[in-house]
């Protein structure tokens, strides 16, 4: 999702700071949706901080000890009600053709959900944080 976005990430002007581990965490779910939950999250980022001076997207994947935990930040305004952006049609882009249907977070939170993970977000000092939360991948677990 990452490599999808870079070119967004560059013209937007955002300055990208990864925290990754070297390896892969396999976690329950499928790679194409989850790129696309990534690749929203990424996108609304970079929607939210458009008229920003400071364009700061932070992504950040870590490990506990049974799940997976991708952060995904921005400094831009934050959102004005981090309780209802899971909600169809809630929306804080101008309704419209490109402009955005306010599904996009809904259907989120609804395949990750699918997945056994939780999505969430909440208001930074300076924008928002999306968390995703997976449950790891254990194969004796997947064949037992």
């Amino acid at each position: 999702a990452l490599s999808i976005a870079m070119g967004d990430i560059e013209a937007s002007g955002a300055t990208l700071n990864r925290d990754m581990p070297d390896g892969a965490l396999p976690v329950m779910a499928g790679q194409v949706r989850l790129e696309q939950v990534v690749l929203n999250l990424i996108t609304n980022a970079l929607d939210a901080m458009a008229d920003s001076d400071a364009k700061d997207l932070r992504i950040a994947l870590h490990r506990t000890p049974k799940t997976a935990v991708l952060s995904v930040s921005d400094s831009g305004t934050g959102i004005a009600d981090p309780n209802a952006v899971f909600e169809p049609f809630y929306s804080t882009k101008d309704l419209g053709a490109s402009k955005g249907l306010g599904m996009g977070l809904a259907l989120s939170h609804g395949i990750i959900t699918r997945f056994g993970g939780t999505l969430t977000c909440r208001n930074l000092a300076h924008g928002a944080e999306f968390v995703v939360t997976l449950p790891l991948w254990e194969q004796e677990a997947a064949f037992a």
